[in-house]
């Protein structure tokens, strides 16, 4: 389920991907924000699971703000210039 927040803090759904079980959360978010209406400049927050690159250009294309923390380990360095933009703090 996608959610967003309206300036008058409601909350509105705007799509929802149902799967079987097991199902791979990230390919249902590929599903749904295919069916998504551009959302300019609304901050799409997602925790470092969701953090492919190709989630993040069909975010930025929508118009969205991706604040999605971004795995990153000693040995494991953040190599995508997608993934090296600054989050902001929400």
């Amino acid at each position: 389920m996608i959610k967003a927040v309206d300036e008058n803090k409601r909350r509105i759904i705007t799509t929802v991907e149902a799967g079987g079980p097991y199902e791979s959360e990230i390919e249902m978010l590929r599903k749904a924000l295919k069916r998504l209406k551009p959302q300019k400049g609304l901050p799409f927050i997602a925790d470092k699971g969701y953090d492919a690159v190709d989630i993040i250009e069909s975010l930025l294309d929508s118009g969205f703000e991706p604040a999605i923390r971004i795995k990153e380990a000693m040995r494991m360095s953040i190599r995508h210039p997608l993934r090296k933009l600054p989050n902001k703090k929400i």
